[in-house]
């Protein structure tokens, strides 16, 4: 529980600041939303629950007293649909450690690559050392790499040897 609501008569309750609700019919108290539930605004009686098609199914979120629909979060493993509000798998390439996740924010492990924060393709590099991977797109290749699979020197790297024998060397 939290801090005593302040009661508007004998029988009714005041206002819940966001993050809390009202617990129950003759409740004088307001109660924290538990992990999985958010309440935003004031004079909450209940707490939504993030797991729902008109929230974001499959979410939760960290901590109790959640205050926003934003702070409900697909778990490490999965990332937020921009098709749907459903959480779903990552796949191939994809960290499966990181919690919420959105498709402009997915992290890309070492070894893969995909062209653009809008793309679901996440490809091999031709040599995994090539590709560092992390969120950022911008950035996914090793220093001296750049481009598609971070398969093509960057300016003032010498190349010798192509696709996965490339090396590029300042």
């Amino acid at each position: 529980m939290i801090a005593p609501c302040t009661p508007t008569s004998e029988t009714e309750c005041g206002d819940c600041l966001a993050g809390t609700a009202i617990s129950g019919i003759a409740a004088t108290t307001c109660d924290l939303c538990e992990i999985g539930k958010f309440a935003s605004g004031s004079n909450n009686t209940f707490c939504t629950y993030c797991d729902d098609d008109k929230v974001l199914k499959g979410s939760t979120t960290k901590s109790k007293g959640s205050t926003s629909i934003f702070d409900c979060q697909c778990e490490a493993g999965d990332f937020k649909s921009d098709e749907s509000s459903i959480c779903e798998n990552v796949f191939a390439g994809v960290s499966s450690t990181s919690d919420g996740m959105t498709v402009p924010t997915l992290s890309i492990e070492p070894g893969f690559w995909r062209s653009s924060e809008t793309s679901k393709k996440v490809l091999p590099c031709l040599d995994k050392r090539h590709c560092k991977g992390g969120s950022n797109v911008t950035n996914l290749c090793t220093e001296g790499y750049t481009g598609p699979l971070c398969a093509v020197c960057q300016p003032n790297y010498a190349s010798t040897g192509s696709g996965q024998t490339l090396t590029c060397t300042k």
